[in-house]
């Protein structure tokens, strides 16, 4: 289940933002309210959202809280949509300037602002994935009996050299590269496969029991190696 954190000042329930959360929630997500930017700007700010939704008057304090988000790397890449009543073409430049991904003016169709979510949701899983397995990342990774070597494309198991086919190599890279952190299906799906990809999420579960088979040769316990998140995904844990 996404999470939107929905960043509005309006206190009457039957204003625009309690109708803005309705609308999500019935699509599925798990909706976190702000009722002002201070609110998420504050050190002790826990929530981890995937998406937010800005619905400041006055529009600068969008572009504030925008423009800050940018600088916080908890907060850096999550997609940011921006609401306004502003729709000349400068505001909504200053808008998407200030680190907004998208800028929508008011009034607006439910039914195009949840299209415009699910598009940034997706794109958002896309870039995650990117940055999981960049160019940045280092080119030899060493986890407890594992060392995978990118420019080579071998991995070790105890010194043991294992073969692994591309797929299997990049998922399993993309796991050890963020020991602890949970990969959904369909972020490993879309990262390995594309976005325009026919196969399903099945996919992703067979090539982990294959990855799993091909540990097991080295490491007894290589279902544990790899966790599963039941109704999300995998990871591997966070030490050895």
């Amino acid at each position: 289940m996404s999470k939107i954190l929905l960043v509005s000042n309006e206190t009457n329930e039957v204003n625009k933002g309690e109708t803005l959360r309705t609308h999500l929630e019935r699509e599925g997500y798990k909706i976190i309210l702000a009722g002002d930017g201070e609110t998420v700007l504050k050190p002790t700010w826990q929530e981890e959202p995937d998406l937010i939704i800005l619905d400041l008057p006055p529009e600068k304090d969008s572009l504030m809280v925008c423009r800050t988000l940018r600088q916080n790397s908890k907060t850096r890449h999550v997609p940011v949509i921006m609401l306004s009543i502003l729709e000349e073409e400068m505001n909504r430049v200053m808008g998407l300037e200030a680190g907004a991904d998208d800028y929508i003016t008011k009034p607006f169709s439910y039914r195009e602002l949840l299209a415009r979510v699910k598009a940034r949701l997706r794109r958002g899983r896309l870039e995650a994935a990117g940055r999981a397995f960049s160019r940045s990342e280092p080119e030899r990774l060493t986890y407890g009996p594992l060392i995978i070597d990118r420019r080579s494309h071998m991995i070790t198991v105890n010194g043991v050299k294992q073969e692994f086919t591309p797929k299997e190599f990049k998922i399993l890279y993309t796991l050890v590269s963020r020991p602890g952190k949970v990969f959904s299906r369909r972020m490993l799906l879309e990262h390995i496969w594309g976005s325009n990809c026919e196969v399903n999420n099945r996919a992703v579960d067979m090539h982990v029991q294959h990855i799993r088979r091909k540990l097991s040769r080295q490491l007894p316990d290589s279902p544990q190696f790899i966790e599963t998140v039941y109704g999300i995904g995998y990871r591997v844990k966070d030490n050895v």
